[in-house]
């Protein structure tokens, strides 16, 4: 298992370097990805919940960008003030941080993920589109452009306002996602976009890929193009978990592919930011030979219900408090995220965008190793999780589940 073609072996990744207090808060971001997936994936398997919306199908593959829906968030929470600033701040995984911090530290991930590694093209996108009618804090929409980096638009909101906003995200997910908002709710004031395309090259070439057996979470067997290869990659197990490590470019992301128990009912079988942690503290080079399937998933999410059982109510209610936005009374109406991901030999395409609605509220490296190595058989021949990741901060961009193709 080489080095694929076109990737200099000696191509370094850049650290994004954070200070001991935003390297905790990515540890508790990081809390909010999982718990965010946990509740996401609930709802799929419970489509009649409170939590679940008419989108979501039974089982299946999910994909979560928890970063894209992060940003979007953030972006709402510098605003809120009072009961609603604290419930979002504590979700996000901010809790404690004043509002200057919380903008301090969106700034430099934005800015460090960009040019983490020069093989693989990371566009993070951030867009505050503004009713003419509404009256907006100026010192607001200067602390989002700021921090985020955010264009800002003032528009009517009507159907041309409606296809610029769906061809702004078009564009910035490279195609992928082409209508993230059907309609503006009633009285809505603002649109807060998070738009974010990750595109790698693996490090390391696959062989090849044939055809094999897959079973999907609900037993069945099924047909896939499995990709194979051989070589020196990090692998970790404990109690019966297996997690694989596949860099992508110089090493500055890396996607984990972990498998459940052999044997164990995979709806059951939750992977959390623990789990997750503890196989990566258990990360070892090994001799593996792997097989993994090529795949293509197209998901969307409303994101309300999973907010608002984690702890995230007041600021979709009438009570809201975004009072650093407007003076107007105002709540959030819609948190919509749609993501795409497409993976084969050359590597992973993954994009997402995620809209935050305010309305006005009526009277949210292993090369040159010369060891003998544990030998090891990685079969993603079941339903699996996949964590995208950076790898000197540990933020997770992405996380999802392969339960079916």
């Amino acid at each position: 298992m080489g080095i694929a073609k076109g990737i200099d072996a000696s191509a370094m990744a850049s650290n994004i370097y954070l200070t001991k207090a935003q390297t905790e808060i990515t540890k508790s971001v990081n809390d909010f990805a999982f718990n965010l997936f946990d509740q996401v994936r609930a709802a799929r398997l419970n489509p009649s919940s409170s939590n679940a919306s008419s989108s979501f199908k039974q089982g299946g593959s999910i994909l979560l960008s928890p970063f894209s829906a992060s940003m979007a968030l953030s972006m709402a929470a510098i605003g809120a003030g009072g009961e609603t600033e604290r419930q979002m701040l504590s979700v996000l995984g901010l809790e404690g941080a004043t509002k200057a911090e919380v903008a301090e530290y969106c700034s430099k991930m934005i800015s460090g993920l960009g040019k983490a590694d020069p093989y693989v093209d990371l566009k993070i996108a951030n867009s505050m589109w503004i009713n003419k009618e509404f009256a907006i804090k100026d010192d607001y929409v200067g602390r989002v452009e700021k921090a985020f980096d955010a264009v800002v638009a003032s528009r009517e909101f009507n159907d041309a306002t409606l296809k610029e906003i769906n061809s702004w995200v078009e564009k910035k997910t490279d195609g992928t996602i082409k209508e993230l908002l059907d309609q503006f709710s009633p009285d809505a004031m603002v649109e807060l976009i998070n738009a974010l395309a990750f595109d790698g090259k693996w490090r390391y070439a696959f062989a090849g890929t044939k055809k094999g057996s897959f079973s999907a979470a609900n037993g069945k067997k099924q047909k896939v193009d499995m990709m194979y290869a051989t070589g020196v990659l990090s692998y970790a197990t404990q109690d019966g978990w297996e997690m694989l490590e596949l860099p992508y470019g110089a090493g500055g992301f890396l996607m984990d592919v972990i498998l459940p128990p052999a044997g164990a009912v995979f709806d059951a079988a939750k992977l959390d930011s623990s789990r997750w942690d503890a196989l990566r503290r258990k990360m070892h080079p090994c001799e593996v030979n792997m097989k993994i399937p090529s795949f293509k998933l197209l998901d969307s999410h409303d994101l309300i219900g999973p907010l608002e059982a984690l702890g995230m109510r007041e600021a979709f209610g009438p009570y809201a408090d975004f009072s650093g936005i407007s003076d107007d009374k105002t709540h959030i109406t819609k948190v919509d995220q749609k993501t795409f991901i497409e993976v084969n030999e050359t590597g992973t395409k993954a994009t997402a965008a995620t809209v935050v609605e305010v309305a006005k509220t009526a009277s949210s490296g292993l090369e040159g190793m010369d060891v003998e190595l544990e030998a090891v058989n990685f079969d993603a021949d079941r339903a699996f999780y996949y964590v995208i990741s950076e790898r000197s901060t540990g933020a997770v961009l992405f996380i999802g589940q392969a339960a079916s193709f």
